[in-house]
Order: C-alpha cells, then structure tokens, then sequence
C-alpha cells in the first residue's frame, strides 16, 4: 500500500487544527491517506479526540527527540492549519515547522505569524484556515509534482541549516551577544 502520512507533533489544542485534520481525510476520500498525531502531553482536546475518532486516527504517547525525528523523516506531510480566530494562533511559529524543514516532509500552512512569509520565500505551501477545495488541491499537488515537491523540500532543509539547526543557533547566539557587548 502507497500510505501518505499526514502527522501532527506537539500539543494537541484545537486551535491547532486537529479535528480539520481529521475531516481533511475524510474530505480526500482516498484510503492511502493516514493521520498520526504525536502529542508532547496529554491535554482534554487529545482525549476528546481520541474517544470521537480512536479508530480513524493513530495518537502516540510523547516521544523525545530522536524518535521524533524519525517520524519527521517517514511523514509525507504537516499540516499546520492553525485558527485566526484564536489570538494566540498569530504569535506562535510551531517547532513542527523546524521538525519538518529538518526531516523534508511537506508543510501546509495558513497565512499566519511567520508561516506566510516562509510560504512567499518557497518554503512551505500556503492555504487559507477553512478552504477545503484549496487544500484538498495542494495535497494532491504534493504527490502529483514530485520535481516542485523536491525543489521545496530541498529549499526549507536549507533553510532548517542555515537558520534553525544547533550550529546556526550557536554562531546567531554568540553573534547576538558579542553586539550587546560593544553596545555596552
């Protein structure tokens, strides 16, 4: 079987798109598509979502580091759909972006905190919180443009490299603080 892997890692909120994720599947109607929701720690939207749909969605425990990354590197897709109603949603730039750009499987976002620009700079695909045609239709882009998927893939593992790995972290860190020195 051709599974596609759309994964979820991290605190499972509602405002974070969980149960669009859910529906998303149910909308692409296509048996290969297959949720895997990691959760940081368990929190009453995990719950709920595990009582409402437990047979349709796979929910493992908390993971460290190193697994997460191999469940980065086998995932195919995240899915960052986070709600603009909910304020919180615009000051967030959720690490599964960095876990992803890391590990190359694709990321869908909304416009929202830096999720935009990064989707303008080629990085990541955008689709609007709510529009069901347009992400069924970049999903299905992913798969069906492999070339523009490798390009994309290529281009946000760069970036991962050169702005959020421990050694570019380390180089900004020092960097950040050798000119709060002089400006001492």
């Amino acid at each position: 079987m051709d599974d596609r892997v759309i994964l979820f890692g991290g605190l499972l909120r509602k405002h974070k798109g969980i149960y669009e994720l859910v529906e998303l599947v149910d909308r692409l109607d296509d048996p290969r598509y297959k949720l895997l929701f990691v959760g940081s720690r368990p929190t009453p939207d995990q719950r709920k979502l595990v009582e409402r749909y437990g047979d349709r969605v796979k929910v493992m425990p908390p993971q460290d580091r190193e697994a997460m990354a191999r469940i980065n590197l086998a995932a195919d897709l995240v899915i960052l759909w986070l709600d603009p109603d909910v304020p919180a949603s615009h000051y967030q730039m959720p690490y599964k972006a960095t876990d992803a750009f890391a590990m190359g499987p694709s990321i869908i976002a909304n416009d929202i905190s830096d999720l935009g620009d990064l989707a303008r700079q080629g990085y990541l695909r955008l689709v609007p919180f709510g529009d069901w045609d347009g992400m069924k239709q970049v999903v299905c882009d992913i798969f069906d443009r492999p070339d523009e998927t490798a390009r994309i893939r290529a281009a946000s593992g760069k970036l991962f490299r050169r702005q959020f790995s421990y050694p570019a972290a380390r180089t900004n860190f020092f960097l950040a603080a050798h000119r709060a020195i002089r400006q001492m």
